[in-house]
């Protein structure tokens, strides 16, 4: 049974006591929190904080210069965020690959 949003406001900074209270999982309070207007998510939290940055990490780590765990200090990420991004996990791009190659038929 959903509670109330009387019920939920003692909750609104403690989800796993919430969670526990109402026996349900922290998820789903968010949800019930969300739907009462009282979970305000994190603003530019998430994947899509890197979105307008990928191209600039590509560029800076291509250069050399920088360890990822550099770039993710630069971008305020972590050190995985900045490593899917290089290996095309997030925001992927077409590689493009230019010049010749010699076919050999066997």
């Amino acid at each position: 049974m959903k509670p109330t949003k009387n019920e939920l406001l003692p909750y609104i900074a403690d989800l796993g006591s919430a969670a526990k209270r109402f026996n349900k999982s922290e998820r789903t309070v968010r949800r019930w929190l969300k739907e009462y207007e009282l979970w305000v998510p994190r603003e530019n939290y998430g994947p899509g904080k890197l979105k307008e940055h990928a191209k600039a990490i590509r560029a800076l780590d291509a250069t050399g210069k920088y360890t990822q765990m550099n770039l993710a200090e630069m971008f305020g990420v972590t050190q995985a965020a900045i490593g899917r991004v290089l290996n095309n996990i997030y925001y992927k791009t077409m590689i493009q690959i230019t010049g010749e190659a010699d076919v050999i038929w066997f």
